[in-house]
């Protein structure tokens, strides 16, 4: 398991004053968003900065929704990750929740991915599906659905728990971890989304223990901290380092 974040955390801050912070916080890897690294050049000096660090660029984490059927920046963002060094693309499924997602679309949304992954391919790259409301990885069903009539190895998921209803999340994690690439984790989540619910603090605990029972090789990655300080997110990343070896 490595143990790393997104730059997405800091929407305000520069690429390399992330990197500085990624550094100080001894993260094993950074996944890098496609605002903050927009572009090839961009991407080959950003995985010089990493190397030097002794951080990897384990993804790029882009904000394409599948289904655009936009080949000419499908293939940018592919290029930019093969610059970075990434091992895989985040990407969206689709831009609606899997309710409202008609028959229609859902078979658009297979086939793009199809032609997704041939061009991915070419700079020996993997795709995963953001876990979230508004697509149609909104739900363990229609996950598994997907992934399972796609029948493609090299497009996966993310694992995201909202922290509402923790069982059902968790027996989400059990269903579809052979097709989880990385999972996004925040303790600031857990404070805001349960709010008005009974108080529960170690759903990230819970998350992270549950991968590392099943031996899970890839990223856990700290998403958003609290009003992105850096000394939270400092905090947070000490905090979660600790989780991946307690006992």
């Amino acid at each position: 398991m490595q143990i790393g974040f997104t730059s997405t955390t800091f929407k305000r801050l520069s690429p390399e004053k992330i990197l500085a912070l990624g550094a100080k916080a001894g993260t094993d890897c950074i996944e890098w968003s496609d605002r903050h690294i927009p572009n090839p050049a961009q991407a080959k000096d950003m995985a010089a900065r990493c190397t030097a660090s002794g951080i990897a660029c384990c993804s790029l984490g882009s904000y394409y929704h599948v289904g655009e059927g936009d080949a000419t920046r499908w293939a940018q963002l592919c290029e930019t990750a093969a610059a970075l060094g990434a091992a895989f693309i985040r990407v969206w499924l689709g831009k609606r929740g899997s309710a409202q997602t008609v028959d229609e679309e859902y078979a658009a949304l297979l086939a793009e991915a199809k032609q997704q992954l041939q061009t991915a391919a070419d700079y020996g790259l993997t795709i995963a599906a953001e876990a979230h409301p508004g697509t149609y990885n909104d739900s363990c069903e229609t996950s598994l659905r997907f992934l399972r009539e796609l029948g493609e190895p090299d497009f996966a998921t993310y694992f995201q728990s909202l922290y509402k209803d923790m069982p059902a999340d968790l027996e989400r994690l059990v269903q579809t971890y052979p097709y989880i690439r990385a999972a996004h984790v925040s303790f600031s989540e857990v404070r805001r989304n349960r709010r008005f619910l009974p108080k529960e603090t170690d759903c990230v605990e819970r998350v992270v223990r549950a991968l590392r029972e099943r031996d899970f090789q890839g990223p856990v990655l700290l998403e958003f901290c609290k009003r992105g300080n850096p000394k939270a997110f400092l905090q947070d990343m000490e905090r979660l380092k600790r989780i991946k070896i307690e006992n």
